[in-house]
C-alpha cells in the first residue's frame, strides 16, 4: 500500500517535529504579522471607542435619573482604560522593536500579548468595562419600566458577550503560551 492511501490525519499525527526550525525570515514574518495585528487593533479601538463615548455622552443628556448618568460616565471611563491599554501595548511593541534582536523581540512580543489577553491588563479591562453598562441599564429601566422586558434580553446578551470575551481572551493567551513553548523547544533543540 502506498503512502498516498493513508489517512491524512494519521500522516499528520505521525509527523516528526524534530526537524522543525525557525529561520530568521520565519521569525521576521511572525513579528510583522503580530505588529500588523496590533496596529489594526489600535486603529479599530481608536475609531470605534470615541463613537461609543459620544453615544454615552448623548445619553447623559437624555436621561434624568442619576443611575444611568453614572453608568454612562463609568462606561466612558472603562472605554478610556481599554483604549489606554491598547495604545500602551502598541507603544511597547514599537519601542522594543528597535532595541532587541529579532528572536528576543519575538519572545517579548509573545509574552506581552499573552499578558495582555490573560494577565492583569485583561482583568482590569473587564472590571473597568462591566459596571458602567450595568448601572446604565439598571437606571434606564428605573426611569422607563415599560421597556424592562426588552432590557432583560439586552442584559442576557451583555453577560453572554462578557463570558465570550473571557473565553476568547483566555484562549488567545493560551495560544500565545503555546507559541512561547514552541519557541523554547526550538531554542533548546538548537543549543
Amino acid at each position: 500500500m502506498s503512502d498516498e492511501t493513508h489517512d491524512p490525519r494519521e500522516l499528520w499525527l505521525g509527523q516528526s517535529t524534530e526537524d522543525f526550525r525557525m529561520s530568521p525570515d520565519d521569525i521576521r514574518r511572525r513579528i510583522n504579522a503580530m505588529s500588523r495585528q496590533l496596529r489594526r487593533r489600535k486603529i479599530i479601538f481608536s475609531i470605534i471607542f470615541p463613537f461609543g463615548c459620544l453615544g454615552f455622552l448623548w445619553w447623559i443628556t437624555l436621561v434624568e435619573h442619576p443611575l444611568p448618568q453614572i453608568g454612562a460616565i463609568l462606561t466612558i471611563a472603562g472605554v478610556a482604560v481599554t483604549l489606554w491599554q491598547v495604545r500602551k501595548h502598541h507603544a511597547a511593541d514599537t519601542s522594543a522593536a528597535r532595541e532587541m534582536p529579532s528572536i528576543d523581540f519575538y519572545r517579548a512580543q509573545l509574552e506581552r500579548a499573552r499578558h495582555f489577553h490573560g494577565g492583569a491588563p485583561f482583568w482590569i479591562r473587564l472590571i473597568a468595562l462591566l459596571p458602567g453598562p450595568l448601572l446604565f441599564i439598571s437606571g434606564f429601566v428605573a426611569e422607563h419600566p415599560e421597556v424592562a422586558h426588552i432590557v432583560r434580553i439586552e442584559v442576557i446578551v451583555f453577560f453572554a458577550l462578557g463570558i465570550a470575551a473571557i473565553v476568547l481572551n483566555l484562549r488567545m493567551a493560551a495560544r500565545y503560551q503555546r507559541r512561547l513553548d514552541d519557541l523554547d523547544r526550538i531554542q533548546q533543540e538548537n543549543s
